[in-house]
C-alpha cells in the first residue's frame, strides 16, 4: 500500500479532478469559478497540464478549451514526461475530427510535434488503437508521418501489430505501404514476427501478414515467428497457421539452440494442448538439450509449471528425470525445489529418481543450498533434512554451508534452528570470505530475534574478524548496532525460539 506521502504526492490537481469528469454541463457551469491561471499552468506527477487533462477525456468541450487556452495559451506545446503534449493525448482519445482539428487551429505545429520516443501524432493514435476514421483523417493531414521510425526503430506496421491492431488497419497499412512487411526494428524483428508475439493477434491479421520468406525471418537472437509465438501460448489454430506457411520451421533452432517446443517450455504459460500439438509435428523435440545443455523438461521446472505439464512431459520422456542440466549440473530435482513448486510434485521426482536428493551441481551446492536462495517453506526443508541428513554439513565450492545461505537470504529462524540442531557446528563455521553466520546476519541486518539467539549461542563470534577486517557488527549501521546491543542486553528468554526477545525484561 502507498504511504500517506505518496498519496499526497500522487494527488492529482484539484482542477484536473474536476476535467475528468464526464458531465459537460457541470464544466461549462463551475469551470469560470474552478480555473485561474494558477490552476490551468498547474501540473501532476506526470507533468501534464489542464490542458493534458482536457484533451484526454472524450466529452471534453470546445468552450471549456476556449477557457483554458484563454488563461494558458502556451499550454499546447507544453510537453509531458513522455514528451506528449495535448495534441497527441487528444488523437488518443478524441473520437471527434472537429475537436482535433480545432487544436491544429490553435497550434498549427501540433502536426510535427513527436513524443521522447519519436512518434508523430499518427503513430501515437495506432499505438493506442484510436478510431480508424481519426487515423485516416490524420494521414491525410501529414501523409509523411507513416514513414517515421520511432522506439526501437519500429515502423507503423511493427506499431500496429505490437498493439494486435485490427485486420482493418492492417489492411490499410499494407495499402499505404506494403514494404513495411520488410522492414526490421532494432532486434531485427520483423511486423509479422511482432504479431505472432502477441497470443491475441485475430487470424485475419496474420492471413494479411503471412508468407513462406517473412515466416523465416529470424531476430537478432535467431528467433523466429514461430518462437515467438509458442513462448507466448497462442493458441493451436494460430500456431497451425504459422507452421502451415513454412512446416520445416518446426525443427529450427534459435542462437541458444532452443527449438519453438522449447520456446514453449520456457515460457510458462503453455497448455498440455499446446505442447502436444508442436510435439507431434516434430517428436523428438522433447530429447533435443539446447547449448547449457537443458532439455524442455529443465526449462519447465524452471518456471514454476504446473502438474498437469509435467506430468505430461514425464509420459512421453521418462528419462529426463534422471538427466542433468549440463551447464549447472542440476537435476530436475533442483530445479522443482528451488522453483517452490507443490511438494506433490517435488515427491512424485524423488520416487522417479532417488538419487538426485544427493546429487551436487557444478558449483558443489546440495538440494538444500539452493532452496536456501529462495527462502523455502519449513515442510521443504524437513523433507531435504529426511533423504539426505548429511547435507547441512557440505560446503560448495565457495566454503558456503546451507546455513551462510540462508542466513544469506534471510531465511526465518525455524529454518536456520533446523541446520543448527542438525550441524552445531556451524556456527562458528567461516565460508570462503571468512565470515562466520553471525557477520552475515549482521551484513542483510537479519531480524533482531535472529541476531540476539546466534549472538548468545557464539558470544566470542562477536569479537571475530573476516577477510576484510570486519567485525560482525562493523557490518551494520551505528544505530542498528545499538539496537542489537541492547536487545542483548534485555535477553531473559531461554525459549528455542520466541518473537519476545527485544520484549523481554532486564535483569
Amino acid at each position: 500500500m502507498l504511504s500517506k506521502y505518496l498519496k499526497h504526492k500522487l494527488k492529482s490537481p484539484r482542477l484536473h479532478r474536476f476535467l475528468k469528469q464526464e458531465d459537460t454541463d457541470k464544466h461549462n457551469k463551475r469551470i469560470p469559478e474552478i480555473a485561474t491561471d494558477e490552476r490551468v499552468r498547474e501540473i501532476d506527477h506526470f507533468e501534464r497540464n489542464a490542458l493534458h487533462i482536457a484533451c484526454a477525456n472524450p466529452n471534453m468541450t470546445l468552450d471549456t478549451m476556449d477557457i483554458l487556452l484563454e488563461m494558458h495559451p502556451d499550454g499546447l506545446s507544453e510537453q509531458d514526461k513522455s514528451g506528449r503534449i495535448p495534441f497527441h493525448v487528444a488523437v488518443s482519445h478524441q473520437t471527434s475530427r472537429n475537436f482535433l482539428q480545432y487544436l491544429i487551429d490553435q497550434y498549427p505545429e501540433c502536426m510535427q510535434e513527436k513524443t521522447k520516443f519519436g512518434a508523430s501524432p499518427l503513430i501515437v493514435a495506432i499505438e493506442q488503437g484510436a478510431p480508424m476514421h481519426i487515423i485516416k483523417w490524420l494521414y491525410q493531414k501529414d501523409p509523411g508521418a507513416i514513414d517515421d521510425r520511432y522506439k526501437f526503430a519500429k515502423n507503423a506496421l511493427h506499431t500496429a501489430c505490437s498493439r494486435q491492431g485490427s485486420p482493418e488497419l492492417i489492411q490499410y497499412l499494407l495499402e499505404l505501404r506494403p514494404k513495411q512487411t520488410k522492414g526490421k526494428d532494432s532486434w531485427g524483428r520483423t511486423p509479422l514476427w511482432r504479431a505472432c508475439n502477441e497470443p491475441k493477434t485475430s487470424k485475419e491479421v496474420l492471413h494479411l501478414l503471412l508468407n513462406p520468406v517473412d515466416v523465416q525471418v529470424a531476430d537478432r537472437g535467431g528467433l523466429l515467428p514461430i518462437h515467438a509465438a509458442a513462448s507466448n501460448a497462442t493458441p493451436v489454430d494460430t500456431l497451425a497457421l504459422i507452421l502451415g506457411a513454412a512446416p520445416e520451421t518446426i525443427r529450427a533452432k534459435d542462437h541458444q539452440g532452443r527449438l519453438p517446443f522449447h520456446s514453449a517450455c520456457a515460457g510458462g504459460n503453455a497448455s498440455v494442448e499446446i505442447l502436444q500439438f508442436l510435439l507431434d509435428a516434430y517428436p523428438d523435440a522433447i530429447r533435443v538439450m539446447d547449448k547449457n545443455g537443458a532439455l524442455p523438461f529443465h526449462l519447465v521446472l524452471k518456471r514454476k509449471a504446473e502438474p498437469d505439464i509435467l506430468a505430461y512431459l514425464m509420459e512421453e520422456y521418462p528419462d529426463a528425470v534422471r538427466t542433468s542440466e549440463k551447464l549447472s549440473g542440476a537435476y530436475p530435482f533442483h530445479f522443482a525445489c528451488q522453483t517452490g513448486v507443490q511438494m506433490e510434485i517435488i515427491e512424485v521426482l524423488y520416487q522417479a529418481y532417488p538419487e538426485a536428493a544427493t546429487e551436487l551441481d557444478r558449483d558443489g551446492n546440495t538440494v538444500l543450498h539452493l532452496v536456501c536462495q529462495r527462502r523455502p517453506s519449513v515442510e521443504l526443508v524437513e523433507f531435504l533434512l529426511e533423504k539426505f541428513p548429511e547435507s547441512p554439513e557440505i560446503s560448495n565450492n565457495a566454503k558456503y554451508l546451507p546455513l551462510h545461505i540462508a542466513i544469506d537470504n534471510r531465511c526465518g529462524w525455524p529454518i536456520l534452528d533446523m541446520l543448527l540442531q542438525r550441524n552445531p557446528a556451524s556456527i562458528h563455521t567461516v565460508n570462503g570470505k571468512g565470515r562466520l553466520p553471525l557477520h552475515d546476519a549482521f551484513r542483510v541486518r537479519a531480524p533482531m530475534t535472529t541476531l540476539v539467539r546466534l549472538a548468545q549461542m557464539y558470544p566470542t563470534g562477536l569479537d571475530s574478524t573476516d577477510n576484510f577486517d570486519k567485525h560482525p557488527d562493523e557490518y551494520a549501521t551505528e544505530l542498528f548496532a545499538e539496537q542489537f546491543y541492547k536487545a542483548q542486553r534485555n535477553y531473559n528468554c531461554r525459549h528455542a525460539w520466541c518473537p519476545c526477545l527485544i520484549r523481554a525484561p532486564k535483569k
